[in-house]
């Protein structure tokens, strides 16, 4: 490897094509900048350079793997092994400080009582860890009554009240008219197969974790003959749900023979929006439970109902074992999952003030002006160029939304974590099926606004960006905003590029009146760049697709990082920064790592993703072999010819 100080600047003889109908060309070069003009830092008094510096090994060689030199650096903590740790703890700690604030700060009313009682409940170790078995003996008390399948029905409803899935699950989906609707489905996540082998170590496996929930509530029979029932009578249903799917329909709800015991357990009026995945499965569950004993049928219901609340038991009662690590992220977590409107309607916008919303909102404009002015000039077919500016035209952004809250929240417990977490799932229950469900954006409430994610929601041609991603250090509105372009916004470019991608163009382009086999161009392109990362025997993060559709994700982030490297250079003062040797250009390469960075483990298989998320887009872009004068022989520099549309 060759040290730092002592690279050469070498011209770059790359092959290069003008890509921009896709932004994921290999623009000419520009002219050679300073590179590194020390092996080690130097002091560096900005805060903002040190923190985007913070994670880089300097001895590791950016043109062997840029993942070891930009990430390198970061070292565990009781913080987390990555940065989307970092970020999350950050957020939890805003939770914290909200629980802690004086009762008239924000203002004392029920909403923000009720969420400080429950954050408190569930950060106690004594509230988690206690057994709290009398919160269950509701839905006990209805699995007990289990003696037919109609009382099975009933179970499955009372159970789907309180948010636990067993024979149906019940989610939220488009309906037919676009809009968001109940949606009842089933079975809901089995864990069998529809064929038993009970030679296979796995069945030995499922045998003894399903024996192991049966004696949290009955600890003094042996469970291994009930276990296997539980399996043989699963798989049936697998089965059932397996030969439905070969004729998927949508039938009104008063058809099913088992509704009507499924609805009176719910105990809630559904709208009539409400869809029935069918095909045929709810007709055979009847025919399925009348064949089982009703201990069976009791059992399979105890297996479900601790497996529906999973990491939501007391540690006591967690029959995987413990789960001790992370109490507070996962807290704040899903405070964030189920009542994110409610939380920024007490706190605020979580330090996402409006100077931040509108940079980020210009950001966004900037990105989507650039992908325009990269559609043309660019020889496409006029047609399918319109088509392509009509579709990035449509897409709407959200940054870190925040919308009124739906309806009072229960009074929780401040000593009963478990009472706590069935009465809120209650609520998020009611509030799905409840006819003012949608939030005044369109959208549903279960929506997770704080996790450090961005999406783009192919169903309402919405790109998000929640307030958990909107963070240090990815995004901060007092730092220089070329910081921000590197960090986050290569992320909002990748995000919109999805619109464009081979998972969702077809379908794009059919809503433009125009035939999905236009997209064929781009299929081509990310076949032919499929097979330079081969031929080069680079490992990308996800299975092979016959369709190249795998690399869906690496040319988001080819093509994310090339549309906002432009518009970072345009944002540069002047002069441009520089730091411990590094060019402008390189400091943004940096930047533009952090979102994937974590200490290496290679028991964790995020590491592996990680690793390539990084290293196979940067390795295709001249502009990154320039900036860190990479030369032919090394890893990080890859040319390739393939074509454009």
């Amino acid at each position: 490897m060759k040290p730092i100080a002592n690279r050469c600047r070498d011209v770059l003889r790359v092959s290069w094509l003008a890509c921009a109908a896709l932004g994921l060309g290999c623009a000419r070069p520009p002219g050679p900048e300073a590179v590194f003009g020390e092996a080690q830092p130097h002091a560096l008094e900005d805060p903002a350079m040190r923190d985007l510096l913070s994670t880089v090994d300097w001895n590791a060689d950016p043109c062997q793997s840029f993942y070891a030199f930009a990430c390198g650096g970061l070292q565990p903590s009781d913080r987390g092994n990555s940065t989307e740790d970092v970020m999350y703890a950050r957020l939890d700690d805003a939770l914290w400080d909200f629980i802690k604030a004086p009762a008239s700060d924000p203002p004392h009313d029920p909403a923000t009582t009720a969420l400080r009682t429950w954050l408190e409940a569930c950060r106690d170790d004594d509230a988690r860890t206690a057994a709290g078995v009398a919160a269950l003996e509701p839905l006990r008390a209805s699995i007990d009554a289990v003696v037919d399948p109609p009382s099975f029905m009933a179970a499955v409803g009372t159970l789907g009240a309180h948010g636990v899935g067993s024979v149906l699950g019940l989610t939220d989906y488009p309906h037919p008219d676009g809009a968001w609707a109940p949606y009842v489905y089933g079975p809901f996540e089995p864990v069998a197969s529809s064929e038993v082998n009970e030679a296979d170590p796995a069945f030995a496996a499922a045998v003894d974790r399903i024996g192991s929930a049966l004696r949290v509530l009955d600890p003094t029979e042996d469970t291994a003959d009930r276990a296997r029932a539980v399996l043989r009578f699963e798989a049936q249903l697998v089965a059932a749900a397996h030969e439905g799917d070969v004729g998927v329909e949508v039938r009104e709800r008063a058809e099913h023979p088992a509704w009507a015991p499924y609805a009176a357990g719910l105990g809630h009026a559904l709208p009539q929006r409400t869809r029935v995945h069918d095909g045929g499965y709810l007709d055979a569950v009847p025919r399925i439970a009348a064949a089982a004993s009703p201990e069976v049928l009791r059992d399979y219901l105890r297996w479900r109902l601790l497996v529906g609340l999973g990491l939501d038991l007391p540690l006591a009662m967690q029959f995987d074992g413990p789960f001790e690590a992370g109490t507070a992220t996962r807290c704040a977590s899903e405070v964030g999952r189920w009542f994110a409107p409610q939380l920024s309607a007490a706190q605020g916008p979580l330090g996402l003030g409006e100077q931040e919303r509108q940079r980020a909102h210009a950001m966004f404009e900037r990105i989507r002006d650039a992908r325009f002015a990269e559609l043309d000039g660019t020889g496409l077919d006029p047609e399918l160029a319109v088509a392509m500016r009509s579709i990035l035209g449509g897409l709407q952004p959200r940054f870190g939304w925040i919308d009124h809250p739906w309806g009072e929240l229960p009074t929780p417990s401040p000593s009963d974590h478990l009472a706590n977490v069935l009465s809120m799932r209650a609520f998020e229950v009611r509030r799905s099926l409840a006819p003012d469900y949608h939030a005044g954006n369109g959208h549903g409430w279960d929506e997770d606004q704080l996790t450090a994610a961005a999406w783009n929601d192919p169903f309402d041609h919405t790109l998000n960006f929640g307030l958990g991603i909107l963070q240090p250090p990815l995004f901060d509105g007092s730092r220089p905003a070329w910081i921000d372009m590197a960090t986050i916004g290569w992320v909002m470019g990748h995000e919109m590029y999805h619109s464009l991608g081979p998972s969702h163009l077809g379908a794009n382009l059919e809503h433009q009146g125009l035939n999905a086999a236009a997209a064929a161009p781009l299929v081509e392109l990310t076949q032919c760049l499929d097979r330079t990362y081969a031929a080069h025997g680079v490992a990308l993060p996800y299975p092979l697709d016959d369709d190249g559709l795998h690399l869906e994700e690496t040319i988001s982030d080819l093509a994310g990082r090339r549309l906002a490297l432009g518009l970072y250079r345009e944002s540069l003062p002047s002069p441009p920064p520089s730091a411990a040797g590094l060019s402008a250009d390189a400091l943004f390469f940096i930047g533009s790592a952090r979102l994937f960075c974590m200490v290496p483990n290679p028991d964790d298989p995020r590491t592996s993703v990680a690793h390539h998320r990084i290293d196979a887009a940067l390795a295709t872009m001249p502009e990154f072999a320039d900036a860190f004068a990479c030369e032919p022989e090394d890893p990080m520099r890859i040319e390739h010819d393939c074509a454009p549309w």
